[in-house]
């Protein structure tokens, strides 16, 4: 393993990763406070004053659906500390193994130490197990950057053909 500086690409790649749930969070925060105030508003329209009790249970609910945004959170603010620290690691190796699951596909190493990264789908047969492999992740947030059995970023590669795919699709319709 062996610590170095980010590069503007990996910087890129972590701030759209930030992008992406900080927007997720802010659309499912505006959904439930109107969710819980247009309820609130409804039943006040009717004259129907709901109890005390109504509201701690509607906060109760409230404050255990904002657990999951809360790890989601914690995980952004790791990754901002990762672009102020602008350190990666790299790790070479060749003991690994490739795990398909429900939610995704797993590279797991079986020496050690020992990793698990969650990798595309389409990165899986691009991969060949046996065949030394160079994976780059940050340092703190383990947001994966680099995945390669030579110098090409396969990551960049399915990416580029992804976006290829969903521009055809566009210019079919």
């Amino acid at each position: 393993m062996i610590e170095t500086e980010l590069t503007d690409a990996d910087k890129k790649r972590v701030k759209t990763e930030i992008r992406l749930t900080f927007i997720i969070i802010i659309l499912f925060t505006l959904a439930l406070i109107l969710l819980v105030g247009i309820g609130f508003g409804i039943a006040n329209l009717f004259g129907v004053h709901p109890t005390e009790a109504y509201d701690k249970r509607v906060l109760l609910g409230a404050g255990l659906l904002f657990l999951p945004l809360m790890l989601i959170s914690w995980k952004n603010i790791l990754k901002f500390l990762d672009i102020k620290k602008s350190k990666k690691v790299i790790i070479t190796l060749t003991d690994y193994k490739i795990k398909s699951e429900k939610n995704g596909s797993l590279l797991v190493t079986s020496g050690k130490p020992k990793f698990r990264f969650d990798i595309y789908k389409s990165l899986v047969p691009l991969l060949r197990p046996p065949e030394l492999i160079t994976i780059e992740v940050s340092k703190l947030s383990k947001t994966l950057l680099f995945i390669s059995h030579n110098d090409e970023n396969l990551i960049d590669k399915v990416e580029a053909e992804e976006a290829r795919v969903t521009n055809a699709q566009e210019k079919e319709q």
